[in-house]
């Protein structure tokens, strides 16, 4: 049954505030990103034995909300 063969799910993942320093260069400034968020959603059908069909999207959205794939 296509139940049986089929499998699909989703992934969330949230990335905190990160502060970057440049170690060879200590007197640079902090960089400082706000974080962002991954989604990812994926699927995978077994056709049969010797066949699959894998299907991904992943995404990243900045704090301000805005989507890129």
């Amino acid at each position: 049954m296509l139940e049986d063969q089929l499998t699909v799910g989703a992934q969330y993942l949230r990335v905190g505030k990160i502060t970057r320093t440049n170690r060879s260069k200590p007197d640079e400034p902090t960089l400082v990103d706000d974080g962002f968020d991954l989604v990812n959603v994926f699927a995978n059908w077994r056709i049969n034995g010797h066949a699959n069909l894998d299907f991904s999207v992943d995404l990243a959205a900045g704090r301000g909300g805005t989507m890129a794939g």
